[in-house]
């Protein structure tokens, strides 16, 4: 299971229609036999959302609930309850514009002074100790990770994205 964030009016840095191959729209690249053209295919996908990160956010469960706990515990001053309680769930909730871009701002000005990386290091020592515990809960709770690249990546989907839902 994963959390899917679609960017609702996202920044478009590089037109789709600027790959040959994945901004051909002719191509089902279901129905593509040949290996090289899947291949340029997928990395085209790649570099268009690398391009423009607002597209398209996605972490799977493991990843999403650490992050989206941090972004509660330091983005809540100016977040609802729904839209707090939004990050739980895959209902398709919206996150404004306005509060995305306070995320990503909030997120930015914790990566530099440290105190993401600071976050990373505790979670990781936590998760081992929980690893090595002979209590099977405590071990299934050392499976969420936390990692300074997740929230930079997250931080640059909320700046770009325009507002975004969670599917």
């Amino acid at each position: 299971m994963g959390f899917d964030l679609s960017g609702v009016n996202p920044k478009i840095h590089t037109e789709r229609s600027e790959y040959a191959f994945y901004g051909d729209e002719s191509i089902n690249i279901h129905n593509v036999d040949n290996e090289e053209v899947r291949r340029k295919y997928w990395n085209e996908w790649e570099r268009y959302h690398d391009e423009n990160p607002g597209i398209y956010f996605r972490n799977n469960v493991w990843y999403w609930r650490p992050l989206w706990n941090f972004v509660i515990d330091n983005c809540h001053d100016f977040m609802t309850e729904d839209q707090m309680e939004a990050g739980a769930f895959n209902d398709c909730k919206l996150i404004n514009q306005k509060t995305a871009a306070k995320i990503g701002t909030k997120l930015k000005i914790l990566l530099e002074d440290g105190t993401v990386e600071s976050w990373e290091k505790k979670i990781k020592t936590l998760n081992k100790k929980l690893s090595d515990s002979d209590n099977e809960d405590d071990n299934f709770k050392s499976s969420y990770p936390f990692e300074v690249e997740n929230v930079e990546n997250f931080a640059n989907f909320c700046l770009e994205s325009g507002g975004f839902e969670i599917c």
